[in-house]
């Protein structure tokens, strides 16, 4: 098991979406955009769509990947009520500013 940066645990919640909306693929900005305003706004809905809705869609289970990906909505996004910071460096990256991430504190589960 390893760490990983949050920049890395949000590229990984983004693939886990894309694989079940591939029609997305073509539109990771916006989507990314998206989910960052709405971890920010009302991250226990994006919680609550991805545990019954994105990571259900597939398999109709929750894999420990996905269940590190919902810990760290939790923890980063819910308990830090939006966690307007992390928030902004997320958008600066976005728009071709890179950042420096820190590691989140939990370990990347290996399926």
């Amino acid at each position: 098991m390893t760490k990983i940066t949050h920049k890395e645990v949000f590229d990984l919640l983004i693939k886990e979406v894309i694989e079940v909306y591939p029609q997305m693929e073509n539109k990771l900005d916006f989507v990314s955009k998206d989910i960052l305003d709405h971890l920010l706004s009302n991250s226990d809905g994006v919680r609550e769509r991805l545990r019954k809705g994105s990571f259900t869609k597939d398999d109709g289970e929750i894999n420990q990947t996905e269940a590190f990906l919902l810990t760290w909505v939790n923890e980063v996004w819910d308990v830090e009520n939006g966690n307007q910071e992390l928030y902004e460096k997320f958008i600066s990256d976005l728009n071709g500013t890179p950042q420096e991430f820190d590691l989140y504190e939990k370990e990347v589960p290996q399926e």
